[in-house]
């Protein structure tokens, strides 16, 4: 709709670039209220909140001259917005279509035109919105790799990345309740940390 404020123009009709969270929440509410609470949906706060602190000293200290970093006060160089606000996403209130240092973004962070903040087709990826997709690391693993947190790395070099990547063809991936053992034979990343394995806390 018109009124809706990630809307724009396009031959004639209202469409929008963004799926945001509000949008997946008219039929998954209790998905988006869990994931509201998630660091994954803070990823473009903290990412913010950590340039200066964090960020920035610790990419000048491993780079040569600090030339990634060099006069890039609004964090719009090509390595940056790969590098970082494709994980962490951007903030992308009162932002247009044609501003191309935040669209189009589906980092899990994102701040959405519409106010809400992180994006479900970070995992679950459009057209699909697969939880099959979700469960397996290789999803995980688009964004928590790299030498600066090397998680997918680790898990493919595990005994359970052996296993995933030996028979993980053959599981059940849709199962609605996933139990280890019966649809699984060794945990991936979400199998601990987003499915509630007993004793560990979950997002959804």
């Amino acid at each position: 709709e018109e009124s809706d404020p990630d809307t724009f123009r396009h031959n004639g009709y209202w469409v929008t670039a963004v799926v945001s969270p509000l949008d997946c929440a008219e039929c998954h509410p209790d998905e988006v209220a869990q994931n509201d609470q998630s660091l994954h949906a803070l990823g473009a706060v903290y990412y913010e909140l950590l340039w200066d602190r964090q960020v920035l000293p610790y990419m000048e200290s491993q780079i040569d001259d600090g030339w990634l970093t060099r006069d890039d006060e609004n964090m719009t160089h090509a390595a940056t917005l790969r590098g970082c606000q494709s994980c962490h996403g951007t903030n992308m209130t009162g932002t247009t279509v044609d501003d191309f240092t935040v669209w189009p973004n589906n980092g899990i962070g994102r701040i959405n035109p519409d106010g809400s903040m992180g994006s479900c087709s970070a995992c679950h990826s459009r057209h699909k919105f697969s939880v099959e997709e979700a469960r397996k690391p290789e999803t995980c693993g688009q964004c928590h790799m790299g030498p600066d947190h090397p998680q997918i790395e680790i898990y493919n070099e595990s005994k359970h990345g052996n296993i995933y990547n030996s028979e993980g063809d053959t599981w059940n991936w849709t199962s609605e309740d996933w139990v280890a053992g019966e649809d699984y034979r060794a945990p991936t990343c979400a199998a601990c940390h987003m499915s509630a394995a007993p004793g560990v806390p979950a997002t959804h």
